[in-house]
């Protein structure tokens, strides 16, 4: 779910690839955000935090 997000991605999609409810979905979320995290911009919801998105992407550094 959080590589999704470092791509910007809709709540549908993050539901999509998560395989949780709905209720615990829109609760990790808020907590992604409150936790500055992440964000919602317009539809998408993104990883904030370029440092958090680049090891996302990328765990095991060459």
């Amino acid at each position: 779910m959080l590589r999704a997000m470092a791509f910007g991605a809709r709540w549908r999609e993050l539901r999509d690839v998560a395989n949780v409810s709905e209720t615990a979905l829109t609760n990790y979320l808020n907590q992604l955000i409150n936790t500055f995290i992440a964000s919602k911009v317009g539809e998408l919801y993104v990883v904030r935090d370029p440092v958090y998105r680049q090891v996302i992407l990328n765990p095991f550094p060459p």
